[in-house]
């Protein structure tokens, strides 16, 4: 890859993952990450290291308390004086505020990892992360509703804010998902 490309390349300044959990934003960025020479920003970890986790604070404090914190996350993000370079996964949720969405669009190209219900509840199980708010007391078959569920009332937001969307159920191969992310990144579409 010819890096000069990307250092000469204005727009966008920074790489933002979207998608549901399990969709593999972390996976994903922090590889971005490294290939890009580019720092890697969970937002949920930058809540959880400065708050609690992310189940608690729900939990203690409700869902509209979180999201609070999520909104303003994201505006710290997008003031920070050197606000580029940056692969940023965010939260699942985040585009669930329609304040969050111009923040997005200005922080920089957004890429919506798109995944099945079953592929998602598959991951996030071999994940055994139950710190996970989904995955806290329910059977699989319930787990796998409620992500469906959670998926129809997010897809359209997604869709919408998404520059490049990557199904996941498609293209596997982690390395094969951040090349095309790279290609978009540097030709603008995924054309060699």
């Amino acid at each position: 890859m010819d890096e000069s490309k990307l250092k000469t390349k204005s727009k966008p300044k920074n790489l933002i993952l979207i998608g549901m959990m399990g969709s593999g934003k972390s996976s994903i960025g922090i590889q971005l990450a490294e290939t890009l020479k580019a720092d890697f920003i969970d937002t949920d970890q930058l809540i959880e290291t400065k708050y609690d986790l992310i189940v608690n604070l729900i939990e203690q404090k409700g869902e509209e308390f979180f999201r609070n914190i999520e909104s303003q996350i994201l505006q710290d993000l997008n003031q920070e004086k050197f606000s580029q370079n940056r692969i940023i996964a965010t939260g699942g949720g985040t585009v669930l505020r329609a304040e969050n969405h111009k923040i997005l669009k200005q922080l920089g190209l957004i890429i919506w990892l798109k995944a099945e219900p079953a592929t998602i509840l598959n991951r996030l199980i071999k994940q055994k992360n139950e710190n996970r708010p989904l995955l806290k007391s329910f059977s699989e078959a319930e787990k796998l509703n409620k992500i469906k569920n959670i998926l129809q009332m997010r897809e359209s937001l997604y869709a919408e804010l998404a520059d490049l969307v990557i199904d996941t159920d498609k293209i596997k191969n982690q390395n094969d998902i951040t090349e095309n992310i790279i290609k978009y990144f540097i030709n603008g579409s995924l054309q060699k």
